[in-house]
């Protein structure tokens, strides 16, 4: 750059700068100001949320004749939001925050609590139009007038009722497409949605209210529209990380503790590390906390363990083990500590819902509080319990094939693990509590929780018969016989629930019988011999309750 733009220092605590776009045609160059004030609430300004994208600073502003380069995604946000007429005061990180400045960046992140709950309108840039984005606008009536109408599964004659398109026709592709963009699984607009007064998403020319686009997708998903493609994670965890943000704007709270926050949105990314932290710093309860500090000098995983030991020191050593299972491969961390930054994410997991389980139903320390503490002067930690058991036989790991997810293979691999369980329990003539065995077989296969509501549930005794109705199913695929159809109708809708609930589990957790023979579930890197701890509060849940 021939002229480069150079930031003034800010001065005060609460100082901030915002960017003034001025008018221009859609060609024009991007002409702006950079504009300094004495706090958020001094000034008016809409904030924006985008994902940064492409790193690459290929693309300039100019500030006063002075060239400030931008990234592709930024400079197209700012090219859909310029006015023909009038300037047009925004708020967006990448260029109000000086990105050059070790010393300034700490105090602005801080400050962005402020800068998102203060700004007029929180705009949420998903990107330009693309994959047939605009027929999403086009499909919202119908899926809003049938939406609320209907509470179940949409037959095809049902869809072109409705005047939709069938669940295998393209115009779905609009919506898998849409949820594979970075935006909905970046992790910095978690606190950019909650904190905005008022959220409007943009995306190519269409503009709609947050919370009406969320209620319009929850909606259908509850008839099982097929926003996503079950077959590519990546659209899956997008979806889900926005019925969380959804989760958290109806919950009727503002004040959540940072590491329910941290478990409950493990699945969103971040391209820094220590952002995994300090990007849902601003909603948590503990956001003016003085002894969390922001420092990006030290290393992420110093990060990690310092805020490990501070949630132990506030009473939270439960809830931190409940995700100590996240690790990398090259992870120094003790064994203790998550890693909340790793890729190798487990779906599926037992530990109550932070937002909907206040209180657990699955509590083997009873209402006895768990004795968690620090070693002084070390990284150790110190969980004082009861050895109960040992660990005795363990079964395979189960490995999901993303060529063949058809509806007999899901079957013949839930079955496979009741087998699995069955054969783990062969040596044992009755069950420890005294209670059935059967019953346990099938229970521990589902960590003993209902997935189909939000918060845990147990699963209801019904299900027993559904995965008798799943074994006569699965005997009939693999030997060749065929049923009535009415006859195969009915198993089949039997076992439907139990088996979508069920197939996570199989492949998230490892099945294992003790050495008293009760019958768990584990994770991978479990082995024979392990002694089983219970150290009382909720710190085990649904296969260490024994049924």
């Amino acid at each position: 750059m021939s002229n480069p733009y150079l930031y003034s220092t800010l001065i005060g605590d609460a100082s901030f700068r915002t960017i003034e776009v001025l008018p221009g045609q859609k060609a024009d160059p991007m002409r702006c100001h950079i504009l300094c004030h004495s706090s958020p609430s001094a000034t008016t300004y809409e904030a924006l949320s985008y994902a940064w994208g492409n790193p690459i600073l290929s693309h300039s502003i100019f500030i006063e004749d002075k060239e400030l380069k931008t990234t592709t995604n930024l400079h197209s946000a700012f090219v859909r939001l310029r006015d023909k007429k009038e300037s047009r005061i925004l708020w967006a990180d990448a260029v109000c925050i000086n990105q050059g400045d070790a010393n300034e960046k700490p105090g602005q992140i801080r400050l962005m609590r402020q800068i998102y709950h203060k700004a007029q309108r929180v705009i949420a840039y998903l990107g330009e139009a693309a994959d047939n984005s605009q027929e999403i606008y086009d499909l919202m009536g119908p899926i809003t007038l049938i939406a609320f109408n209907r509470q179940h599964r949409l037959c095809e004659e049902e869809y072109e009722e409705s005047g939709l398109p069938p669940r295998s026709h393209s115009t779905w592709r609009a919506f898998h497409q849409l949820f594979r963009r970075a935006w909905f699984t970046r992790y910095w607009v978690i606190q950019e949605i909650i904190l905005g007064r008022e959220v409007d998403l943009i995306c190519g020319e269409w503009v709609l209210p947050f919370k009406l686009f969320t209620r319009y997708i929850i909606r259908g998903a509850i008839l099982e529209l097929p926003f996503t493609d079950t077959r590519a994670n990546n659209e899956q965890v997008g979806m889900a990380q926005l019925m969380r943000i959804s989760q958290l704007l109806d919950s009727g709270s503002n004040s959540w503790k940072l590491i329910h926050l941290l478990r409950l949105f493990r699945l969103a990314r971040a391209s820094n590390d220590h952002d995994y932290i300090y990007a849902i710093l601003g909603i948590a309860a503990e956001a003016n906390d003085s002894a969390l500090t922001i420092d990006y000098t030290e290393s992420a995983e110093d990060t990690f363990l310092r805020f490990a030991k501070y949630f132990v020191t506030q009473g939270d050593g439960v809830q931190l083990l409940y995700s100590s299972h996240l690790k990398s491969a090259a992870s120094t961390l003790p064994s203790w500590v998550p890693n909340w930054a790793t890729k190798d994410l487990i779906l599926s997991s037992i530990a109550p819902d932070p937002i909907w389980d206040r209180v657990s139903q699955f509590s083997a320390g009873g209402e006895s509080q768990a004795s968690i503490s620090l070693k002084p002067s070390s990284n150790d930690l110190i969980v004082r319990g009861i050895i109960f058991d040992r660990l005795f036989k363990i079964g395979k790991i189960h490995e999901k094939d993303p060529n063949d997810q058809s509806l007999g293979s899901r079957m013949c691999e839930v079955q496979y693990c009741m087998e699995e369980l069955h054969d783990l329990f062969a040596t044992f003539l009755r069950y420890p509590s005294g209670g059935d065995p059967g019953d346990a077989k099938w229970r521990t296969l589902m960590c003993n929780t209902s997935t189909g509501t939000f918060g845990q549930l147990k699963p209801p005794r019904e299900y027993a018969q559904g995965f008798k109705a799943l074994e006569i199913l699965v005997d009939g695929l693999r030997n060749g016989k065929s049923l009535v159809l009415e006859e195969a109708d009915l198993y089949f809708q039997q076992a439907k629930r139990p088996v979508g609930e069920s197939l996570e589990w199989c492949y998230s957790k490892r099945r294992a019988v003790t050495v008293k023979g009760y019958l768990a579930k584990f994770r991978f890197s479990r082995r024979p011999g392990m002694l089983l701890l219970s150290s009382s509060a909720r710190l085990f849940h649904s296969y260490y309750d024994w049924y």
